[in-house]
């Protein structure tokens, strides 16, 4: 006779309710009461519940990422660091070691000198 599984609708939602916040596999299964090689079975059974599963992880960075591009409206310091971050060639902060050892830092187009 099979052990009964507990793949119940209940589980499920428990692990979702998880994967929504971003809870790694671990912290899934612990809300869920369920070991994580029960966890790796079903998904192993289902890979449909599996993508749905890993599509539900990023629930919170998409979030997150909603919530930094609303953020840039009305406030161009923030814009700046946002830029700072995505596009570091264009506008990040560069340095450079002068024959010297003068490190010279860039920021947007002045220069500051410190010695090393």
């Amino acid at each position: 006779m099979a052990r009964p599984t507990k793949l119940f609708k209940e589980t499920v939602q428990k692990l979702e309710d998880a994967f929504i916040l971003g809870a790694s596999i671990k912290e899934a299964c612990f809300n869920a009461n369920i070991t994580k090689q029960t966890y790796y079975n079903w998904t192993a059974k289902n890979p449909e519940l599996l993508d749905h599963f890993e599509a539900l992880q990023q629930s919170p960075i998409l979030k997150a990422r909603k919530a930094v591009v609303e953020g840039l409206d009305g406030n161009p310091e923030f814009a700046l660091k946002y830029l700072e971050r995505k596009l570091k060639n264009e506008f990040g902060l560069h340095s450079k070691e002068v024959s010297d050892g003068t490190q010279i830092r860039i920021v947007l187009g002045e220069t500051e000198e410190s010695g090393l």
